[in-house]
């Protein structure tokens, strides 16, 4: 059982927190000015080294930010760095359902679903990166490995064919995304 001291700190932190999403409710119509509080109350936790709060936090302006998908971002990213995987991936899928077409959130958001454990998810975003680019042989490479963790073994062997046809070296060490 924990001590007396841990349940006060973490009840204190929680109230806090509590504090800090509750404000811009209170601030209304006023959007400006209660996202530019959300941001500071989001910096003054990440400056004290609690990213764990500052990803709830953020992710609860998220919410009530719906339209501004700077947010989402924002909440995504902390929920990584606060190994919360599962929050970064829900997260980064409602940033992708934003904005679609955006390259940098779909190479960050395969990454979140890889994290997550979720192979599957990553193979559905790195097949319309690939599609982006057709002729690149990284994102093929990409794709093929995450296709055997996938269970499409077919489409992994269609990108293999495609390096080899190609004069890829298949022994070097890619970089995922």
């Amino acid at each position: 059982m924990e001590g007396h001291p841990q349940r006060v700190r973490r009840h204190r932190a929680r109230r806090r927190r509590a504090r800090l999403s509750e404000t811009p409710r209170q601030l209304g119509a006023d959007r400006a000015r209660a996202s530019t509080y959300a941001s500071a109350a989001v910096d003054a936790l990440e400056a004290n080294d609690n990213v764990g709060g500052a990803a709830e936090v953020a992710a609860s302006y998220a919410e009530r930010f719906a339209g501004d998908a700077s947010w989402l971002e924002r909440a995504a990213k902390l929920a990584t760095a606060a190994d919360r995987p599962y929050a970064a991936r829900d997260l980064g899928r409602r940033l992708i359902g934003a904005d679609p077409e955006n390259e940098p959130h779909l190479v960050d958001q395969v990454r979140r679903e890889l994290s997550a454990s979720d192979p599957r998810g990553a193979l559905v975003l790195v097949k319309r990166i690939a599609a982006m680019h057709p002729d690149e042989p990284h994102w093929r490479h990409v794709e093929a490995r995450i296709a055997e963790w996938a269970g499409d073994p077919a489409l992994a062997l269609d990108d293999w064919l495609w390096l080899l046809g190609r004069g890829v070296d298949l022994a070097s060490d890619r970089e995922l995304p």
